[in-house]
């Protein structure tokens, strides 16, 4: 099972997986984890070429991910809200019968100067760290 309190970091940058941002090393790392990808060449290739879809920036990839993670009898939840200045969002993963996480993503951003939240990041996240098992 996957301990949700470990920490998570990208074998590409060295970055924390609640603090990596929407990119494409995170795109690279949740291509070759998640989706079982071979990119092929090395990781700093991945960076600069299209070999890894832009799972964290489209969300019609993104749910890629969620759909791969439901075809494996995987119970998912995504959910939002976002208002004039701020917004979040989070995707759960349970165990087979539903009753237990043992993943999450999230994301919030706040501020009028803000970012839009990112809902692929949330997936991303989640996507990752199910991923991840004990």
């Amino acid at each position: 099972m996957v301990n949700m309190s470990e920490t998570l970091i990208c074998p590409h940058c060295n970055t924390d997986v609640d603090e990596h941002p929407a990119s494409r090393c995170l795109d690279a790392w949740v291509a070759t984890t998640v989706m079982w990808l071979d990119l092929g060449g090395d990781a700093s290739d991945w960076l600069t070429r299209e070999a890894a879809k832009h799972y964290s920036t489209d969300i019609a990839v993104a749910w890629e991910i969620v759909d791969w993670i439901r075809s494996r009898q995987t119970p998912v939840e995504v959910m939002g809200d976002e208002w004039y200045d701020g917004g979040w969002w989070r995707m759960r993963v349970y165990d087979p019968t539903g009753k237990r996480i043992t993943a999450e993503g999230y994301t919030e951003v706040e501020g009028p100067e803000r970012e839009e939240p990112n809902v692929c990041l949330a997936i991303c996240r989640a996507a990752l760290k199910s991923m991840t098992t004990k």
